[in-house]
């Protein structure tokens, strides 16, 4: 029904609220029957306890990825804003370390649901079993148990943050 496949981890650093914190890298991809996929962007603490806290965050789609999420508030980069008042609103844009990543208390896994992003939309035979409110919970479902079984964290607490679509995704998750 699902397989889980990772890209080689890539080792790296940011400093949050004064301390170092080393994290690995790492894109996933979880291939369902029906060609549909759900990609992410995991961030995973160095040596960090299997019981660490993991935060799933999702925006809407289909359609609309993770990626403001992702440079704009989660992940450990985000675009530099040279006048956050009035932003620049076209390339090329420029990465730095984002201050408010909260991969000192937790790690993260910001993704994309089918269809949206990195990810490929089912095909027209299976699209019904993704693109409902309970399909689509469903299918979040099965990717998060397969990532805490994969990732050694079976007792670590889940927390989920969505925005747009993400936020009927939560509570039906």
């Amino acid at each position: 029904l699902i397989s889980l496949t990772q890209t080689s981890p890539q080792k790296k650093s940011i400093v949050l609220r004064g301390k170092t914190v080393d994290y690995t890298a790492q894109f996933e991809t979880a291939e369902f029957s029906g060609s549909a996929q759900i990609t992410a962007f995991t961030y995973l603490m160095e040596n960090g306890d299997p019981e660490r806290p993991v935060l799933f965050v999702t925006n809407g789609g289909p359609g609309s990825g993770v990626v403001w999420l992702h440079l704009g508030l989660f992940g450990p980069r985000r675009i530099h804003l040279e006048d956050p008042i009035r932003p620049q609103t076209v390339p090329p844009y420029r990465l730095e370390d984002n201050p408010h990543c909260p991969l000192d208390i937790c790690d993260i896994v910001l993704m994309d649901p089918p269809g949206a992003g990195f990810s490929r939309e089912p095909d027209e035979s299976t699209a019904a079993e993704f693109y409902s409110t309970d399909g689509d919970a469903h299918a979040f479902a099965l990717f998060i148990e397969e990532w805490m079984i994969r990732h050694g964290r079976a007792n670590a607490p889940i927390y989920f943050a969505g925005e747009s679509y993400g936020t009927v995704r939560a509570p039906a998750l």
